[in-house]
């Protein structure tokens, strides 16, 4: 079965009505890849698209059916070529801004990296991890943007020791101006509770941006009196969900929150995330909340 990238278009007629224009295929394994020099698309990954509507996404290409080369496809068309720059493979998620740079990770020749079309690499493993004096970068993953505010966002791993083991984790910012600094990390507290698990761990992959950057949703895994509890954290400053409490207009009077998955937020601060619902001796349920 091949992987194909559709564009799905809403053009507003009125309030009430919307009109659903004709699905534009502009990735299909297989076919050539345009802008790559005549190599095919052997691999889509994820996209990521903009309030105005730019899409960006990873892609594996190569002459035949094997991937040789992987790159960065902006609306229909290759416009970065990371193995030609030196980087091999991969992540599936990436990052756009309205202004059409994008970030991804791929592997550069000091590791596990985030690099920009636009600007090349803007951290990579055994870097010196900014905003913590005397340690340095172990993974950079999951880059994502604010698409109008020009911000990347992305989850990093820390060591005391280049490339050494993943001792914490940290959520970093890249700001429209090029600065980097960390939004939180697993080196001290959130919300006056310490974090669970070790390695950094307890800093969730799972987390989303607003567009305009003022709104940030993680889930961390926390540990209270009761134990290990995944918190869902609003702009790092409060937790509005949490495991074990009591779900909120639960289908089921004495359901619990279970963990969550999926967060998403948008520039007014409204958020929705997938969460399980607990009702002891009964199984789990999926329910969106938000």
């Amino acid at each position: 079965m091949k992987n194909t990238l559709l564009i799905l278009s809403l053009c507003a007629l009125g309030v009430a009505a919307q009109a659903v224009q004709p699905v534009v295929i502009i990735a299909t394994e297989g076919i050539p890849a345009t802008g790559s020099g005549g190599l095919n698309v052997i691999s889509v990954n994820n996209p990521a698209v903009t309030p105005g509507g730019k899409i960006g996404f990873a892609v594996g290409m190569g002459p035949a059916a094997s991937t040789t080369d992987h790159g960065l496809f902006r609306d229909n068309q290759v416009i970065f070529n990371g193995t030609v720059n030196g980087f091999t493979g991969t992540e599936g998620s990436v990052g756009i801004l309205e202004t059409g740079e994008i970030m991804y990770s791929p592997a550069t020749a000091g590791g596990d990296a985030v690099v920009s079309n636009l600007n090349g690499i803007i951290l990579q493993e055994t870097d010196p991890a900014p905003g913590f004096m005397g340690l340095f970068s172990r993974f950079n993953s999951r880059p994502s943007a604010a698409a109008t505010s020009g911000e990347f966002f992305w989850i990093g791993g820390l060591t005391n020791v280049q490339g050494g083991s993943t001792q914490n984790r940290v959520f970093y910012r890249r700001s429209s101006a090029g600065s980097t600094t960390p939004v939180m990390s697993t080196t001290s507290p959130i919300l006056g509770v310490p974090w669970a698990g070790s390695g950094g761990a307890g800093l969730l992959f799972d987390y989303d941006v607003s567009a305009n950057g003022r709104n940030l949703l993680n889930i961390c895994n926390l540990t209270v009196s009761a134990g290990a509890r995944q918190h869902l954290v609003l702009n790092g400053t409060s937790a509005v969900l949490r495991q074990g409490d009591p779900a909120p207009n639960a289908t089921i009077p004495g359901q619990a929150n279970g963990t969550f998955a999926q967060p998403h937020i948008n520039n007014a601060g409204q958020w929705a995330v997938r969460t399980t619902l607990i009702l002891s001796p009964n199984p789990t349920l999926n329910e969106i909340g938000r």
